[in-house]
């Protein structure tokens, strides 16, 4: 895993695994807010059994709006 200097502040991150049985459906991660970066994110993505062609999305919303799934790119 990459690492940036530490900001202190702890996000908490959640994947759902499509396709994984019922146990490992959900992962959880807690990490300090500069090592969620992309390259961290794919390297999760690798560890938890996915390949380059899968592709990761993320749950996008805006005040009180549904939130909706973005796909996210190399930007």
């Amino acid at each position: 895993m990459h690492s940036a200097p530490k900001t202190g502040e702890i996000w908490a991150l959640y994947f759902q695994c499509k396709g994984k049985d019922r146990g490992n459906e959900f992962v959880d991660v807690q990490l300090d807010e500069a090592d969620v970066t992309y390259f961290n994110l794919a390297c999760f993505k690798e560890q938890l059994g996915y390949g380059p062609r899968d592709f990761m999305y993320y749950k996008m919303h805006c005040g009180r709006d549904v939130a909706k799934l973005e796909a996210m790119g190399y930007t």
